[in-house]
């Protein structure tokens, strides 16, 4: 079987020869144009000129806070949970100015980290952000009377927001 298929091959080559439709003498000349032609569209297809490497644009509700670090009043810096369609991230770093935080949604610290029923529709944001990486994280020591029930899987997905807007 391993014989036939360079003679199947050569003979292929051979009348192609003598029809003249072929675009180069050489088999080697085809394979590498193709091998050219495809990475040139792998090329432009994998560019994207807006977005940096590992950046990522969602939109989502700030729906909770880290209950271990954020108190009322609320300062930039502190850990806010935010939902989107995709996932549930945790970021140190909202930039100030784009919402005012009132102190009665952080009054709940011990029992719950989410925000009260009638605020957790009310703070929407677009934003561009990335994963933090171990070094960059932040964990906080927390009160033993604190209820955290589900609130560390957050922890593992904490990013830092690049850009952000409400919407």
């Amino acid at each position: 079987m391993l014989l036939i298929i360079p003679k199947l091959l050569h003979l292929k080559y051979t009348i192609m020869k003598k029809h003249h439709t072929f675009i180069f003498k050489h088999p080697k000349k085809k394979i590498f144009l193709f091998l050219i032609t495809a990475f040139t569209v792998i090329l432009f297809i994998s560019c994207n000129e807006d977005e940096e490497p590992g950046t990522f644009t969602a939109e989502g509700y700030i729906v909770g806070f880290d209950p271990c670090s954020t108190r009322a009043p609320y300062e930039t810096g502190e850990g806010l949970l935010i939902v989107t369609e995709q996932d549930s991230i945790l970021t140190y770093n909202f930039p100030e100015g784009i919402f005012y935080f009132p102190d009665e949604i952080f009054g709940n610290w011990i029992i719950s980290y989410y925000f009260p029923q009638e605020h957790l529709n009310k703070y929407k944001i677009r934003f561009t952000y990335r994963y933090a990486e171990k070094s960059e994280e932040e964990y906080s020591v927390c009160l033993g009377i604190i209820n955290l029930g589900g609130f560390m899987t957050y922890s593992e997905s904490q990013v830092l927001i690049l850009h952000a807007e409400s919407i």
